[in-house]
């Protein structure tokens, strides 16, 4: 397991309800691409749904890496920019589960 060490500025509010700008330091395990590539994963050795989903994990960073002309390794960003980023994504997932939902809500009434 990775132990993180935060910096004495690390700014989180008793709550842990607000998380203030600040940078972060973290020591222990890195998966560098020569160690992901050493777990040989395969659809052979690995449960369909979990290859699937590294797949999937892959498409999105490509996409992403074309889109944008960055990744996840960029540091141009403050912590405070990635729960940002995270907020508003989390606000796109709510938004898709209401349709989801009104859209079961319509077949069950066109059914019966």
């Amino acid at each position: 397991m990775s132990e993180h060490h935060f910096e004495n500025h690390m700014n989180v509010s008793p709550k842990y309800s607000c998380v203030e700008n600040t940078s972060i330091q973290t020591t222990g395990e890195q998966h560098t691409p020569a160690v992901v590539e050493s777990m040989n994963i395969s659809r052979s050795n690995t449960d369909s749904v979990v290859y699937s989903i590294i797949e999937k994990f892959k498409r999105r960073a490509d996409f992403g890496k074309k889109k944008y002309n960055t990744d996840l390794d960029r540091k141009d960003l403050s912590l405070r920019d990635w729960y940002n980023h995270l907020h508003e994504e989390l606000f796109d997932s709510i938004l898709y589960l209401e349709k989801i939902m009104q859209e079961i809500d319509n077949i069950r009434v066109n059914v019966e």
